[in-house]
C-alpha cells in the first residue's frame, strides 16, 4: 500500500498560536509525490483537505480529528 510507505518532510516552519506552522512539506509515496503548503494557524481539517486533493497523484489520504 503506497500510503503505508509515505514519508513527509517539513521545511521553513514558523509556529502559530494553534501550533500549526506555516510550512511546505512533501509527500513521497510509491504512487507519486506532491508538495503541500500550509499557512500559519491553518486547521488540521484544512491541511487534510489539501493532502486529499493530491490523492490521485500520491495515493495518500488524510483525516483530521480534534480532541
Amino acid at each position: 500500500n503506497s500510503a503505508t510507505n509515505a514519508q513527509t518532510v517539513a521545511s521553513g516552519a514558523t509556529w502559530g498560536a494553534n501550533a500549526m506552522a506555516a510550512e511546505t512539506f512533501a509527500i513521497n509515496a510509491a504512487a507519486g509525490s506532491a508538495t503541500i503548503a500550509t499557512v500559519l494557524n491553518e486547521t488540521a481539517k484544512s491541511v487534510a483537505t489539501k493532502v486529499n486533493q493530491q490523492t490521485s497523484v500520491t495515493g495518500v489520504t488524510a483525516e483530521a480529528r480534534a480532541n
